[in-house]
């Protein structure tokens, strides 16, 4: 994770199980307490349905969505 954490450049995205890292074991794990820490700074903005993902509608770091909401 350390090698992962430095070589980000536009951003990080973790594909996990919201309810997992929320309310489960994920909960006391470094990615877990980040995405605390995002949910507390960015809201709703924070998770993003995979669905969205697949149909080209998620704005991720250096990856726009290009689909129509």
């Amino acid at each position: 994770v350390n090698v992962m954490l430095t070589r980000c450049r536009k951003g990080m995205v973790i594909v996990s199980n919201h309810a997992f890292l929320h309310f489960g074991a994920g909960r006391s794990t470094m990615v877990g307490r980040l995405g605390s820490h995002w949910e507390n700074s960015y809201g709703d903005q924070t998770w993003v349905d995979w669905r969205n993902v697949v149909e080209k509608r998620a704005d991720m770091p250096g990856v726009c969505g290009t689909a129509e909401s």
